[in-house]
């Protein structure tokens, strides 16, 4: 069908919100959110793939962007936000 008429997604069929939650502490642990399964029900891959790096490489959410998506040279220095006050100043050797 080219075109659809009405809700987007109207025409899926029920998800069970429950046993998402429990696949998802299952594999990630109790610490798994509502906003958790609902991003996993609409993006399962790219859930799946963040949790993955998350295991990985551990919460970049303090890290600045521009560091995240250009990775540092050598000698430069960031100032990382660690909490609501205490920051940590990172130098790459």
């Amino acid at each position: 069908r080219e075109c659809y008429e009405g809700r987007p997604g109207a025409e899926l069929g029920d998800y069970n919100l429950e046993e998402a939650t429990e696949l998802l502490r299952k594999a990630y642990g109790a610490k798994i959110r509502n906003q958790d399964v609902m991003s996993y029900a609409m993006y399962p891959e790219v859930f799946k793939d963040y949790q993955e790096h998350n295991i990985l490489y551990g919460d970049m959410g303090k890290l600045p962007t521009h560091i995240f998506l250009n990775p540092m040279k050598v000698g430069e220095e960031v100032m990382v936000e660690l909490d609501y006050g205490p920051s940590s100043s990172q130098n790459w050797r």
